[in-house]
């Protein structure tokens, strides 16, 4: 089953992108984008790995004249701002099928386990700076009654957001 997920709303986005910009700057940059593999999913990735990654999510959040024309001012960019994060996220949401995206995540998530539970899901949050108020495992359970969930389940239940 290929399924694909709507654009998020810019309100979750931003809560998203806040959460990921610790240092309250406006814009992620190559120190976030090191916290997010390390600290969130585990995974230190090199310099080069780094701004590879970073260079590829500018790329899926810009378009520009002068990139189709072959020059790309933003070709040494090592931040994105929101805007750019809204369309990096959102074209990937619209290009790419859903369990493709969440592959390697609930791979790395449940450090290769067949199910991820609520707990995996809460650590991320946790470790995402994301505030999982108490309710969130209530609100977690009704979308995975066994507290936990295969990769078919996980997609649907990531799907039905």
């Amino acid at each position: 089953m290929v399924s694909t997920l709507r654009p998020l709303k810019t309100q979750q986005l931003l809560a998203i992108f806040k959460a990921l910009d610790r240092e309250k700057r406006g814009r992620l940059g190559l120190k976030e984008l090191d916290q997010i593999f390390s600290e969130m999913l585990g995974t230190n990735l090199s310099a080069d790995e780094l701004r590879y990654t970073m260079k590829h999510l500018i790329n899926l959040g810009t378009v520009s004249e002068d990139a189709a024309a072959g020059h790309d001012p933003r070709s040494d960019a090592e931040e994105i701002d929101f805007s750019t994060f809204i369309d990096a996220v959102n074209g990937t949401l619209k290009l790419r099928p859903l369990e493709e995206i969440l592959c390697g995540t609930f791979s790395k998530l449940t450090g290769g386990r067949d199910r991820i539970t609520i707990d995996d899901l809460l650590r991320l949050a946790d470790k995402a700076g994301i505030d999982s108020r108490s309710d969130a495992r209530v609100r977690l359970v009704t979308r995975m009654p066994n507290e936990s969930a295969d990769f078919a389940e996980f997609c649907k239940c990531v799907s039905g957001t």
